[in-house]
């Protein structure tokens, strides 16, 4: 299984969106972002593939105006321990600008999601190529990475589930 911040994957990793794209609007602004991801923040998202499942914890090692230091670990969803991730520096508009799609390539629209976390409202944005289709779900009221991120094949197959599973200030045992 690769070993990268899937949880947050979605959130950092380059777009390579053609810059004269037309985009949707991001789910949450920079602030919307700094505001949730206080110093000791922290999420765990549980990420399915073929090879297995894995637990991966991101969490806001460093905050300032500008920016945070996240740092990541790794465990498994059956064993305790887990296992160095890394450490790296973003800017709040770097977190916003990794959630835009192109209108070309992805749909947006409202749904409602019952997850590990409770039920929330939020933008479901599918993009479709070649290749698959991947699903980001966005929920209104946590800010950052997708609450739900799915990839299928283009015969419908499951490449990828991940799913937050707990998160700073949510207790996912508690009735939403």
């Amino acid at each position: 299984m690769k070993r990268f911040a899937i949880g947050c994957a979605v959130f950092l990793m380059a777009v390579g969106i053609p810059a004269a794209a037309e985009m949707w609007e991001t789910p949450y602004s920079a602030e919307d972002i700094r505001e949730a991801w206080v110093q000791g923040f922290w999420l765990e998202t549980s990420v399915k593939t073929a090879e297995g499942e894995q637990v991966e914890r991101v969490e806001v090692a460093e905050w300032s105006s500008e920016g945070a230091v996240l740092t990541t670990g790794f465990g498994t969803a059956t064993a305790s321990e887990s296992k160095e991730g890394s450490q790296f520096s973003v800017t709040w508009e770097q977190l916003r600008s990794h959630a835009l799609f192109d209108r070309a390539n992805t749909t947006r629209r409202r749904e409602t999601r019952s997850t590990p976390l409770g039920t929330f409202e939020g933008w479901l944005f599918t993009k479709s190529t070649d290749e698959g289709q991947t699903e980001y779900f966005f929920a209104d009221d946590l800010p950052g990475p997708p609450v739900v991120f799915a990839q299928t094949g283009v015969d419908g197959e499951a490449i990828l589930l991940s799913v937050q599973v707990a998160r700073h200030g949510i207790d996912p045992n508690s009735s939403p």
